[in-house]
């Protein structure tokens, strides 16, 4: 009887439900947990079982996270969520037959380009053909409008 009520302890620690706090900065974040919609930030009282769960938190102009997670036996668990901002960023040049690479994955041959990028430092780089003729750090902390000129040093 000892081992019976030891076994149906634990399993109850099992399946009892762990309540949680979501919150986010800035705040207002929507969040789904396992493509379930739950609501905004802050989020209090959700009540999940422990297990493994996908959590997608996302603001219009932020970059949005997803994070997996393991949830396990505990009585509260308190997540919180930093959000990077995206602002608009345009890349401009009236020189002709240029190939532009962005963060090493995003190639582009137009004069102009608009992206939504996240605040932090990108890397721009500038081909003709398949040289490398120009390499620029670009620090993005508000949106901002790049022009990009290639000059020769003439001899």
């Amino acid at each position: 009887m000892k081992y019976f009520f030891i076994l149906l302890c634990y399993l109850s620690s099992l399946i009892a439900n762990v309540d949680i706090r979501i919150e986010s900065k800035p705040s207002s974040a929507h969040i789904t947990i396992d493509s379930k919609p739950y609501g905004v930030t802050p989020l209090e009282n959700i009540s999940l079982s422990p297990g493994f769960y996908q959590i997608d938190v996302s603001l219009e102009n932020y970059v949005p996270v997803k994070y997996d997670f393991e949830l396990q036996s505990a009585g509260f668990s308190l997540l919180r969520f930093q959000l990077n901002k995206l602002h608009t960023v345009v890349i401009k040049t009236e020189e002709t037959g240029l190939k532009f690479e962005l963060d090493k994955k995003f190639p582009w041959e137009d004069q102009q380009m608009e992206f939504k990028m996240e605040e932090g430092i990108h890397t721009l780089k500038v081909f003709k053909g398949d040289s490398l003729i120009d390499e620029i750090e670009l620090e993005v902390i508000q949106s901002l409008e790049y022009f990009f000129e290639y000059s020769k040093i003439v001899e």
